[in-house]
């Protein structure tokens, strides 16, 4: 009964966003919504507010929960969040008590890695240290991801020694439309290909921002061709 409860407000929290450190003095709580999105670079106007208020946090801390009304948007402010650093403000998820633990500690060993001079990206549940993907494991901290299937050439051998990747290609249509689940599905995954999926040069930029963190994204564009319908032509 416990995990179901937890796995019901998760779904319910996963289009909200958090945003700590901001004082609202003289003007409304939109207001100053609107001013963090244009701190990183996102116009109000770009992002469908469902709703947005004050709530109270820890030690009389203020923060403002934010509720939207696609994750769309959600994954356009996350992925440019990272402009803040170095700010009083920053933007997170909204977690159950569990969750907030663990990006805790997550953050924490980030910090330390950046302390020694390492490149390092924070994500939900996990990390990324010089270009390298690590998972948190509550029991024993950070660790490398493993993956748990070995792809193999058409002669049956490993590719690389030892080396272990999922990977999965996919004829899937109407990308543009693909809800949280579909990008969450693809996340447990070291190599991905989309096939059957128009992609034009001038979509494409709009295409990677729906992209999921972390990965590194080819596309190979497409052109239409005008040309006179034959008959009998399939």
């Amino acid at each position: 009964m416990e995990k179901k409860n937890s796995d019901q407000e998760r779904r319910e929290r996963r289009l909200n966003i958090v945003i700590k450190g901001v004082e609202v003095k003289g003007g409304s709580v939109r207001e100053m919504v609107g001013s963090v999105f244009e701190k990183i670079g996102l116009n109000e106007s770009e992002i469908n507010v469902k709703d947005a208020f004050m709530i109270r946090g820890k030690e009389r801390e203020s923060m403002i929960m934010v509720k939207l009304n696609s994750m769309y948007d959600k994954r356009r402010i996350m992925e440019k969040k990272g402009k803040l650093r170095g700010s009083r403000v920053y933007v997170d998820d909204d977690m159950t008590k569990s969750e907030r633990d663990r990006q805790r500690e997550i953050r924490r060993w980030a910090k330390n890695e950046r302390d020694k001079g390492k490149s390092v990206k924070v994500g939900f549940g996990r990390g990324w240290l010089n270009g390298k993907e690590y998972e948190w494991k509550s029991e024993r901290g950070v660790n490398e991801k493993k993956t748990e299937s070995t792809r193999r050439s058409r002669s049956g051998r490993g590719i690389g020694e030892g080396k272990r990747v999922r990977w999965v290609v996919w004829n899937v249509a109407g990308l543009k439309k693909k809800d949280e689940d579909f990008w969450k599905f693809l996340n447990d995954f070291d190599v991905v290909g989309l096939m059957e999926t128009w992609v034009d040069e001038s979509g494409w930029g709009k295409m990677k921002d729906k992209m999921s963190v972390g990965w590194r994204w080819k596309c190979q564009a497409g052109e239409r061709e005008e040309r006179e319908e034959r008959k009998g032509e399939l």
